[in-house]
């Protein structure tokens, strides 16, 4: 489950074991219900949702990213209910990475994933292109962080693991 960070609070995602993701939205009420669903007998695309794994939502609550077990990271743009970009990262289809989080800018603009190998990857989904990679490899027992709030690269911060 997912909700987006400081945004206005009224949508909610979930991905189920069987693929589905759905969107729920909160009514004046304080209710949710079920607005939209994606990946379950066709409604939307099933073949991209049928392994995801990992899911984020921008703070505008427009955009949804989700990544799945063989690497590959998909974009919905949700006030138009469709997918708008979808990422292979290293080794693609059955040789990709695990992609086991996944994050979004606020606007929307940039998606940050990372994966089982160690390499994060950032896109930019108005391009579709990868602007940013980071190897998986490390010697040491450091790690850079980039922050992609507001859709600009921050200097890295250097964190010590262990």
């Amino acid at each position: 489950m997912c909700t987006s960070r400081g945004g206005a609070g009224r949508v909610a995602v979930t991905a189920g074991f069987g693929g589905e993701i759905k969107i729920w939205t909160c009514k004046d009420t304080g209710d949710w219900e079920l607005w939209h669903e994606l990946g379950s007998g066709g409604t939307s695309d099933s073949r991209a949702t049928g392994d995801a794994w990992a899911i984020a939502l921008s703070a505008d609550e427009n955009y949804l990213a989700v990544t799945t077990h063989d690497g590959r990271v998909h974009v919905w743009d949700l006030a138009q209910r469709q997918r708008i970009q979808t990422y292979e990262t290293a080794g693609g289809g059955a040789g990709g990475s695990f992609g086991l989080a996944v994050d979004l800018s606020r606007d929307g603009r940039l998606t940050a994933s990372g994966h089982q190998n160690g390499a994060v990857y950032v896109f930019n989904n108005d391009t579709g292109r990868m602007v940013y990679s980071l190897s998986g490899e490390l010697d040491c027992e450091t790690r850079e962080i980039y922050d992609i709030e507001q859709a600009n690269m921050a200097p890295p911060r250097i964190v010590r693991l262990g």
